[in-house]
């Protein structure tokens, strides 16, 4: 066996220095990288997760979402176990929701040497099961319960288990002791789908380096890391020539149920440099740590891969790291942020540990905090294991109070600014689209560039989400249907490596207008007291746009007692009325509009009205009182009257006064009645009589008609025309 210069055996089994991938989040942006400033943002933690009693907690940690998982081996002889512990969504606490236990374990099982969740299921490996074979177990979470599901075995492995990474449905796990052949501790990994969402798991491959490749010692699956169909395998032993312990990292990668290899990464190779300590990946970005690097002062390499062809784009390195600090044996990357472990650093004494934090700023990667446990003290080896997801981290101390060991959350999502940058056309009408522009960015700024969504809603049901681009920015549209001083709203969910944020701003919607017509009166010509359906349509007009509501009432100008009302034109578009004069009818549709839409009136829409069919007529002309000279002849009603001896006013009938036996015959006029009433203002002093002639439409089958009056007076204004004897005599 060929153990690293720094561990022995027994220290390598209670303080597993590997490499925990957890593969969630956003693309990490490839760029070079250069060590922060020395004076970083230290962030204190959210949560300290401190099981007890405990042995080794925080040996491997892992995390997804609001759920943290943190190994704990050497528990009860070293059977081990795992904590799962859960945060609360309102006041963020984090609190115990489980412990995992091996439904077989033995002393030195080490249950909990490495662990991965991924949603409601969780690996946990065993590398000291069945004397040091090893096993994986899977347990799956219904609720808030966890049971155990699968334990995955193979006889050939050896500390099977040493190293895991789950995602979906498939799990990777590490046996870097395997031996093949006649290479002892070559190492391997193995490949486990589900096809049942978890309850039961089966190998699907083994991950083997080419048999002229493998040598003793290599340690290949010391860590691990998975991301969709490419697998990460470490092996920070792998001599390269005389190069002993250079290290490197192969890439498998599987198509349809095969894996093959498809790389085999060494940034350079440096005798003892320990590349793949830890391992991290996400798509087509790794993140590879190499712990014994410049007398085991550690770094890490970004490796991303075009086509199927790898190329390195960064490194990171730790602002006044120091020899034997072993950076980069515990890697992580989620989004634009990345977290790497140096657990033997001397933050607050000999080999206290601690972690950094990398994010992308001004287009590359720098340091930008440093994570700090509140109690950290010497030996407590905070970093040997870190995990990211969802803007927080997870770094187990595994030998912080004397062994117990602890998790430590801490959040380290760059906190962010949103903010409403343009809105256009200002103001808008109701209807109309507008588009509204953000931009969201870190607080402080240079902390890297948010990415994700924005939803952007009016307040008044208009909603839109803007996907943010490489700049931070996004545009979408509303359209908003109330008139007003509106409150946009912006909101920022946050992402896997930034915090959520919101901002408003103030937008003008004017009311649009809205053009009302009408578009039938059926039937049309109507007869008297017929019902009469008048069909409405009111739209919005350009640019506005949507679906006027409110009443429109139906007027006329023949009977102007006759209307009638739409209650809602966006429920019904009609409404009924009937007619009780005869004649020709102006019908208009007047909208009064709502919340949204100014009011509109129909043009005229011309409507006849006419007598049933077969009545028969009687003309019924009033008969005029003496008028004064100049005066209209407003006591004179013209009348018709049906066979039913309803007596109907008339408009349009023509009227013509006639001297009566004064002397020859004068006719003035004729001149159309309006509602029955004809002006003959401009007529002199005289004697007359009143012919009244009628003109039937032609869809009657009533003949044309005419009546007259009796005969009467129109009195000059000095009397001085006397009316001796009405019908016989006059004198002028």
């Amino acid at each position: 066996m060929k153990t690293p210069a720094y561990l022995s055996r027994n220290v390598e089994k209670s303080v597993t220095w590997r490499a925990f991938a957890f593969v969630a989040g956003l693309l990490l942006a490839v760029a070079a990288i250069q060590p922060g400033p020395a004076n970083a943002q230290a962030l204190n933690e959210e949560a300290e997760l401190f099981p007890t009693p405990t042995a080794g907690a925080g040996t491997s940690v892992s995390i997804s979402g609001d759920t943290a998982v943190v190994g704990a081996p050497g528990d009860n002889g070293d059977r081990g176990a795992v904590y799962v512990f859960v945060r609360d969504n309102i006041s963020g606490a984090w609190t115990p929701q489980q412990t995992l236990i091996a439904s077989d374990g033995a002393a030195g099982d080490r249950f909990g040497a490495s662990v991965s969740i991924s949603g409601n299921n969780v690996a946990i490996g065993a590398a000291g099961r069945d004397n040091d074979t090893g096993a994986v177990y899977t347990f799956n979470r219904s609720g808030t319960t966890w049971t155990q599901a699968t334990i995955l075995t193979d006889t050939s492995a050896s500390m099977l288990g040493y190293s895991v990474s789950i995602q979906g449905l498939t799990l990777v796990a590490g046996a870097p002791y395997t031996t093949i052949g006649s290479k002892i501790n070559v190492g391997n990994a193995y490949a486990f789908t589900s096809l049942d969402g978890g309850v039961s798991w089966q190998q699907q491959f083994a991950l083997q380096v080419v048999t002229g490749q493998a040598r003793s010692g290599d340690h290949l699956g010391w860590s691990v890391a998975l991301s969709g169909n490419t697998a990460l395998v470490g092996a920070p032993d792998d001599d390269f020539g005389n190069k002993q312990e250079a290290g490197s990292m192969y890439v498998f990668v599987r198509h349809g149920s095969v894996w093959s290899l498809q790389a085999r990464i060494n940034p350079g190779p440096v005798q003892s440099a320990r590349v793949g300590a830890g391992v991290a990946l996400f798509a087509s970005t790794a993140v590879i740590g190499s712990d014994g690097s410049n007398n085991a002062t550690g770094r890490a390499y970004i490796y991303a891969r075009s086509g199927t062809a790898w190329s390195r784009v960064g490194t990171l390195i730790a602002a006044n790291g120091a020899a034997g600090d072993r950076f980069g044996a515990g890697v992580a990357v989620s989004g634009q942020l990345a977290v790497i472990g140096a657990p033997f650093a001397n933050a607050t004494g000999a080999r206290s540990g601690k972690a950094y934090l990398f994010g992308m700023v001004g287009g590359a990667f720098q340091q930008i905090a440093t994570l700090a446990a509140s109690d950290n003290v010497a030996g407590d080896n905070f970093g040997a294991s870190v995990a990211l997801d969802a803007g927080r981290a997870l770094v187990g101390a595994p030998v912080e109070t004397s062994g117990n060991g602890a998790g430590y959350v801490f959040m380290v999502a760059p906190p962010t600014i949103t903010a409403i940058t343009n809105i256009a056309p200002e103001p808008s009408v109701v209807g109309q689209s507008y588009a509204v522009s953000v931009q969201v960015t870190t607080d402080p700024a240079g902390l890297g560039t948010p990415t994700g969504s924005v939803t952007i809603s009016d307040g008044v049901g208009s909603t839109c989400t803007a996907t943010l681009d490489a700049a931070g920015t996004g545009t979408c549209t509303l359209a908003s249907s109330a008139a007003g001083t509106l409150t946009i709203s912006a909101s920022y969910g946050g992402a896997s490596t930034f915090g959520a944020s919101s901002g408003t701003e103030t937008h003008a919607v004017a009311f649009a207008d809205s053009a009302t017509t009408i578009t039938q009166d059926f039937p049309d010509p109507s007869t008297t007291g017929q019902t009469v359906s008048v069909t409405v349509a009111v739209a919005a007009v350009a640019p506005g746009a949507g679906i006027p509501s409110g009443p429109v009432t139906i007027t006329d100008d023949l009977d102007n007692t006759v209307t009638c009302t739409i209650a809602d034109i966006s429920v019904s578009n009609s409404c009924t009325l009937s007619f009780n004069m005869l004649g020709t009818s102006n019908l208009t549709a007047t909208y009064g509009g709502d919340g949204g839409f100014n009011g509109s009136a129909s043009t005229a829409e011309v409507h006849t009205v006419i007598l049933p069919s077969g009545n028969h007529l009687v003309f019924v002309p009033q008969q005029p009182a003496d008028v004064l000279q100049g005066t209209k002849l407003n006591g004179v009603t013209i009348q018709v009257q049906d066979s039913s001896n309803a007596l109907v006013p008339i408009s349009g009938t023509e009227v013509t006064l006639s001297v009566g036996a004064c002397g020859d015959t004068v006719l003035f006029g004729p001149v159309a009645t309006v509602n029955g009433v004809a002006d003959f203002t401009g007529v002199g002093p005289n004697f007359y009589t009143m012919t009244v002639n009628l003109v039937l439409d032609a869809t009657s089958d009533a003949g044309d008609a005419s009546a007259s009056s009796d005969p009467f007076n129109v009195i000059g204004p000095n009397a001085d025309i006397v009316f001796t004897d009405g019908f016989d005599s006059c004198r002028l």
